[in-house]
């Protein structure tokens, strides 16, 4: 499932409880580029806490936001595409 253009008042954290729970959908997340510095704070933590997880019990997202690192950023879809968690 593709969400583009997602605005600052979308609860992040929240759906990303919701994520770690998910066993079949997969998200890509494109934030609006009109976010606050402070919301784009709070997406890298749960991009970090992603990249930083050795084994994922849930299928990873892909996200991104204007600012994002190209590193990260190509980590996430190293994780998005990878065939294990194409069940």
């Amino acid at each position: 499932m593709k969400l583009y253009g997602i605005p600052e008042v979308f609860d992040v954290e929240t759906f990303f409880a919701y994520l770690k729970k998910n066993k079949y959908t997969k998200f890509n997340l494109y934030f609006a580029g009109s976010i606050s510095e402070e919301y784009k704070v709070r997406i890298e933590k749960i991009v970090d806490e992603i990249l930083q997880t050795k084994y994922h019990d849930y299928k990873p997202p892909f996200i991104t936001f204007d600012g994002l690192a190209a590193e990260k950023r190509r980590k996430l879809l190293d994780l998005f595409y990878d065939i294990r968690f194409s069940y």
